[in-house]
């Protein structure tokens, strides 16, 4: 537990680390005015119940000399009324407490979360294809809320606890050393038997909800997603049962975690109250009246009260902390990802004239290569086509020739630059792709067209142009608010062959050097597949155009059309 927490102070940014300390140092005080409220029951409590006795203190010399009193009943009410001060500012320091923790824990999370998700999208693209995204969802949202509500919280109050109690059993100590130490160290060996006795429960379900938690999200996402498969198959009794299977679970296991955590606090408070009647008891009958007894019995009923909450707190903390500590695992892996440094290359990547791969292969995790010793020319202005059976390694391909994937081995050039990790980012940005199945975001036309641009840098007039050149001039007419007219989720409220000509569009938008083209135009007809190719022919003389089909007539006006079979690459002749 201590390993990882510590493993997630090294991800606190160094701000947040100094806030931390800040937050030490108000805990401190707030400890202090516990322990000084405590000590001002004992004066308190004296004057009222007895207040000649006050000539008996020591302090009683100095209180002459500060106030303008002739008698000790004079003392009442000024005591009174700094008790009462010492008590409400003691309250105003807890709440500031409390509100400087909880804003604080939520900010961390705000930050974790927000790493998170950006380190994740700086990951290599083998890297997201070897990860499910119901993955990144859960620990970028579910998961950094249970660290934040379930480690980073309980963490800041076990830390405000620590202090509360020691401050208080250390004044105790001084007031009754051996009646303090005894009751202390029964409470406490109270709390370490349930901790050591449910360790191994706490670390099963962390487990159980950090697995199931994910497996649920990924439930969602493909019921959700597929929900038109789901309706026609009549398949939602099927995502309702292994939703059920899943969130069942996890639910006894969080409810199990809350009964270890809440339960024992009952049986404190009752040892609590049986502990101080008994002491009660115990004084009344060892002093000469019950009057000598009353300061002694406020000021350990006060103590108790701040402590014994105070020792239910970081057990709960303890608790908690155990019991969300895959989450934790789960978290770190994602911000122990590294962003790439930025390399400052000088060297500008041109292509006026041809892309060479040169002896290339290429193996994802399994080491199996999937392409392998291929060499090929592509020159600027041209029009290559790809075909090959499903699994053939077409779309890997393309994958490394838009930078995507790194070469196991061989040579990817650019006008005599090999491409390399320095200036691979600098050759993506020449480079626009539409796959067959577009990604549409639940946003307007325009948005999906200029697609991550911000609002005031779109470029309206040549989004207008990309959408003349894609045949959508009539959609977009149609549409109540034109260009701004919403699409719905995944583009819903769109064809199939409407989705694929907003996605060459938006590949448009960017001017590219390059266009790839991977079955984008699968859902056209051929008449409308024909002008969107020409138009396409047109956009500039030097496009470069890369084209995998299944249909032969799309390859009609290629330059050369490449088949990839048995990992290697060859040139053939289909008209």
């Amino acid at each position: 537990m201590l390993k990882q927490i510590a493993d997630l102070w090294r991800n606190f940014s160094s701000k947040r680390k100094a806030q931390f300390f800040l937050l030490i140092i108000l805990m401190i005080f707030a400890s202090l005015l516990e322990v000084l409220t405590i000590g001002a029951v004992v004066p308190f409590l004296t004057v009222i119940s007895d207040p000649e006795s006050l000539k008996q203190q020591n302090y009683f010399d100095l209180l002459e000399k500060l106030l303008p009193i002739s008698s000790t009943d004079e003392l009442v009410l000024p005591l009174t009324i700094l008790f009462v001060a010492s008590v409400l500012f003691a309250g105003f320091i807890r709440v500031a407490l409390v509100y400087a923790s909880t804003r604080y824990s939520y900010a961390l999370g705000a930050d974790l979360s927000q790493e998170v998700f950006k380190k994740t999208l700086y990951q290599d693209y083998v890297v997201h294809l070897s990860r499910n995204s119901s993955e990144v969802i859960n620990s970028a949202t579910n998961k950094v809320n249970i660290v934040v509500s379930g480690i980073l919280t309980p963490l800041i109050t076990l830390t405000s606890s620590v202090f509360i109690v020691i401050f208080i059993v250390l004044a105790l100590v001084l007031i009754e050393p051996l009646l303090t130490l005894y009751i202390f160290s029964t409470f406490t060996l109270i709390y370490i038997t349930i901790i050591f006795s449910s360790r191994k429960i706490l670390a099963i379900n962390s487990r159980c909800y950090a697995q199931e938690s994910t497996k649920l999200v990924k439930i969602i996402q493909e019921g959700l997603g597929g929900i038109r498969d789901v309706i026609i198959d009549n398949n939602q009794e099927y995502y309702s049962k292994i939703f059920r299977k899943s969130d069942i679970p996890m639910r006894k296991a969080q409810g199990t975690n809350v009964i270890i955590n809440s339960s024992p606090r009952f049986i404190i408070e009752s040892l609590g109250v049986a502990f101080i009647t008994l002491l009660a008891f115990y004084l009344v009958n060892k002093e000469e009246g019950f009057v000598n007894v009353i300061p002694m019995l406020g000021v350990i009923a006060i103590a108790a009260q701040r402590i014994l909450p105070a020792l239910q707190q970081l057990y709960g903390a303890i608790v908690s902390i155990k019991g969300n500590l895959v989450s934790l695992e789960d978290v770190l892996v994602f911000l122990e990802f590294k962003i790439p440094k930025k390399i400052v290359n000088k060297q500008e990547i041109t292509f006026k004239d041809k892309i060479a791969l040169r002896n290339v292969s290429f193996s994802y995790l399994d080491n199996i290569n999937v392409v392998d010793d291929i060499n090929l020319e592509i020159p600027i202005g041209s029009k290559i086509g790809f075909i090959g059976e499903t699994g053939s390694g077409k779309s890997t391909f393309l994958d490394m020739i838009m930078g995507l994937l790194t070469p196991k081995s061989g040579s990817f050039i650019v006008d005599n630059i090999e491409i390399d990790e320095s200036n691979r980012h600098l050759w993506r940005k020449k480079i626009a792709h539409v796959p067959q199945s577009i990604f549409l975001s639940d946003s307007s036309i325009i948005e999906n067209i200029a697609f991550g641009v911000s609002k005031e840098f779109v470029d309206e007039d040549h989004v207008k142009k990309v959408i003349n050149m894609v045949k959508l001039d009539d959609l977009v007419n149609s549409l109540p608010e034109n260009l701004n007219s919403q699409l719905g989720e995944r583009g819903a409220k769109l064809s199939g062959g409407q989705r694929q000509r907003i996605g060459i569009a938006r590949a448009l938008y960017k001017n590219p050097s390059i266009l790839i083209l991977d079955e984008a135009t699968s859902a056209l007809d051929e008449n409308t597949e024909k002008y969107v190719i020409s138009q396409i022919e047109e956009f500039s003389k030097d496009l470069t155009l890369l084209v995998i089909s299944h249909r032969i007539s799309t390859l009609k006006n290629c330059d050369f059309i490449y088949e990839l079979k048995n990992k290697n690459i060859k040139k053939v002749n289909l008209f």
